[in-house]
C-alpha cells in the first residue's frame, strides 16, 4: 500500500486553539500530509483559518454524530482517523475502516453528541418532568459511554496517547476487546531549533535567578492543571534560590492568578505572558532553568516540547511516566500539592547537574512529527492489510 492515500481526519481541537491535543492534531496532519491527501474535519471556529497548501480543512462539525454524518459522507478517504473518542461510534457509520485515538478526557468525560438523551429519546410529555430532568445528566453519560464502547468494539483499531490512557482506557471499557496501540502526541519541529544551547551552569551563582517556565491554558474548565498552586510555591522558596515564575497561557483565570501573585507579595516574581505561539514558547524555555506543570495530563507533550529544547520538567510522577523519565529529562512529584511543587523545585536545584542539554534532546527526538505519523501509519497499513 505504497500508493498516495485519501485519509480523513475529525478532529474537535484543532490549532491555533490553546491545547496538547490541538497543537498535536494540526501536526499530525501536516506530516501525513507530505505522502497524502488528507481532509480535516472541524469546528465552526476554524472557518476563518488558512492552513497553507497542507491539507484541506472543512469546519462544520458540531458535536451532534448525527448532524455531522452528512459532511463526513461526502468524502471517500481510504480510512478516517478520528481524533477524539467522542466520535467513536463512526466506525459503525461510516464505510471506509475506521481509527481512533483516545486522550483520556475524551472518553472518561465524553462532550460529543450535544443532545440531552432524555429529549433526543423520549416524547416531549415525558422528557419534560422533573422527575426525569434529574437523572438526565446520569443518562447521558451512560449513553455517550455507550455509544464509545460500541464504536471501539467495531473500530479497524485504537490508539492512545500514553501507557496510563491504554490502562485507564481498558478498565474503562473491558469488553472492547481491542489492544490499543501507544501513539504519543508529536513535538512540533520548531521546538528542535534549540542550537547553540543556553547556558545553564550546575552551580548556580547568587546573583542569579532559577528561571521557570509554565505554559498551559489558564481556564477554570481545567483547573487540573494547578498553577495557583505553582504560584503559591514560589512564594515558599528560600529569596536565595532568586526564584522567577514566567506563565505563557489565557483564559479566565488569567485576572484571579494576579491578584493571587499580589496578595502573596510575589508579584515581581510573577511574569505573565499571556497566550504565546509554539516558537513564542520554544524560545523562553530556552531562557529557561526548569519547566513545571504538575498537572494531571496522561501524557502531556508541554514536557516532551520542553525536552526538545534542552529543558528538564518537574511533573506529577502518577501519569507523565511516558513523557519524563526521572534522572534523565525531569523529575517527579509524589502529589501535586504545594510541598509536593516546592521539594521538587528543591530537588532541581541540588541535581541539576545531573542534566544534560544533548540528552535531553536526544530523548525527545523519538517525539518529532515525522516519527510519530511515520509510525501511526505504519501500524495503520498493517491494519488495514490483515483486514483484507
Amino acid at each position: 500500500m505504497d500508493r498516495r492515500l485519501i485519509i480523513g481526519v475529525v478532529a474537535t481541537e484543532f490549532s491555533p486553539a490553546l491545547g496538547g491535543m490541538e497543537r498535536h492534531a494540526e501536526g499530525l496532519c501536516r506530516a501525513l500530509s507530505k505522502e497524502h491527501s488528507v481532509v480535516v474535519f472541524t469546528t465552526a471556529e476554524h472557518a476563518d483559518v488558512r492552513y497553507g497548501e497542507f491539507f484541506s480543512v472543512e469546519s462544520v462539525l458540531s458535536f451532534d454524530i448525527e448532524k455531522d454524518l452528512k459532511y463526513l459522507r461526502a468524502i471517500k478517504p481510504d480510512f478516517w482517523l478520528i481524533l477524539n473518542a467522542g466520535y467513536a461510534s463512526l466506525s459503525l457509520k461510516l464505510r471506509a475502516p475506521v481509527f481512533v485515538y483516545c486522550h483520556g478526557n475524551d472518553f472518561l468525560n465524553p462532550w460529543v453528541s450535544s443532545h440531552n438523551i432524555l429529549t433526543y429519546r423520549l416524547p416531549k410529555t415525558l422528557a419534560g418532568t422533573p422527575f426525569l430532568w434529574r437523572y438526565s445528566k446520569y443518562a447521558e453519560e451512560k449513553f455517550r459511554r455507550k455509544r464509545i464502547s460500541k464504536g471501539l468494539m467495531f473500530s479497524a483499531g485504537i490508539f492512545v496517547n500514553s501507557s496510563y490512557t491504554r490502562d485507564v482506557l481498558n478498565s474503562t471499557f473491558p469488553k472492547c476487546g481491542k489492544v490499543a496501540k501507544i501513539s504519543h502526541p508529536a513535538v512540533g519541529d520548531e521546538f528542535f531549533a534549540n542550537s547553540p544551547f543556553p547556558v545553564r551552569n550546575s552551580m548556580m551563582p547568587r546573583n542569579k535567578n532559577l528561571r521557570i517556565f509554565t505554559a498551559a491554558r489558564l481556564s477554570s474548565v481545567v483547573p487540573e492543571k494547578n498553577i495557583d498552586r505553582l504560584i503559591c510555591a514560589i512564594s515558599q522558596l528560600p529569596d536565595s534560590l532568586n526564584a522567577v515564575l514566567t506563565i505563557a497561557g489565557d483564559g479566565d483565570l488569567l485576572a484571579e492568578f494576579k491578584t493571587l501573585a499580589r496578595d502573596l507579595g510575589i508579584s515581581e516574581k510573577i511574569q505573565f505572558l499571556g497566550r504565546k505561539t509554539s516558537t513564542e514558547i520554544q524560545k523562553n524555555l530556552q531562557e529557561s532553568d526548569l519547566f513545571v506543570l504538575v498537572s494531571l495530563e496522561s501524557f502531556g507533550i508541554v514536557y516532551a516540547e520542553a525536552a526538545a529544547c534542552g529543558v528538564p520538567a518537574l511533573a506529577n510522577g502518577k501519569r507523565v511516566t511516558d513523557a519524563v523519565i526521572p534522572g534523565t529529562t525531569g523529575l517527579l512529584t509524589t502529589g501535586a500539592q504545594v510541598e509536593d511543587i516546592v521539594c521538587g523545585i528543591k530537588r532541581f536545584v541540588d541535581t541539576r547537574s545531573e542534566f544534560d542539554p544533548l540528552r535531553l534532546v536526544e530523548f525527545a527526538t523519538r517525539f518529532k512529527q515525522e516519527n510519530i505519523a511515520s509510525e501511526l501509519l505504519s501500524s495503520i497499513k498493517s491494519a488495514l492489510e490483515v483486514s483484507r
